[in-house]
Order: C-alpha cells, then sequence, then structure tokens
C-alpha cells in the first residue's frame, strides 16, 4: 500500500470507529426506557411468533442470546420453551 493510500485507511478507519462510538452512546443513553419506546409486549408477541415459526422444523433445544440488552428476544425465544442463555456486556440493560 503506497503512502497516500495509508492514510486514507487510517482517516476511513477513524471515521468508522467515531461512528460507531456515537452508535455506542445512543444505546446507552436510550437503554433505560429503550423497551417503552418499542412497545414491548406487541414485539415480545411479534417475535415469539417469528421464532416458533423459524425454530419449528428444526431440532434446537437451547440457545444463545449473544449482547440480549433488556432481553426482548431471550423472552421471546424462552416463551416457546427453549433453553436460553443471555449475555450483554452491558450492565445497565442487561436483564439475564
Amino acid at each position: 500500500m503506497s503512502c497516500p493510500n495509508f492514510f486514507l485507511h487510517l482517516i476511513h478507519a477513524q471515521k468508522k470507529h467515531e461512528e460507531k462510538m456515537k452508535n455506542e452512546n445512543f444505546y446507552n443513553a436510550v437503554s433505560p426506557f429503550y423497551d417503552s419506546m418499542i412497545s414491548f409486549e406487541r414485539s415480545l408477541e411479534k417475535r415469539k411468533a417469528f421464532y416458533k415459526k423459524l425454530f419449528a422444523q428444526r431440532n434446537i433445544q437451547t440457545v444463545a442470546d449473544i449482547e440480549c440488552g433488556s432481553g426482548l428476544d431471550s423472552l421471546a425465544l424462552a416463551n416457546i420453551d427453549l433453553e436460553v442463555s443471555g449475555q450483554d456486556c452491558e450492565n445497565r440493560t442487561a436483564i439475564l
């Protein structure tokens, strides 16, 4: 890689990092009231129906919800009788 291309690559990487940090800051800021923003109960019912259909033809009994947030998907999966393990690195949002 030539020097000008290398520096352009570094600038692009820095901009991507800054954008990622903006997104993380947004989700950290809204995490305490995220569930009320999305109509938690309605979203839960929709996800349960989706996951039930998705897993109906497969013999899957255990799932992991990585970065589970407030646990919406984990709860939907547990409600269709799957064994669920949820993990989130942000302690403010994790419920499981």
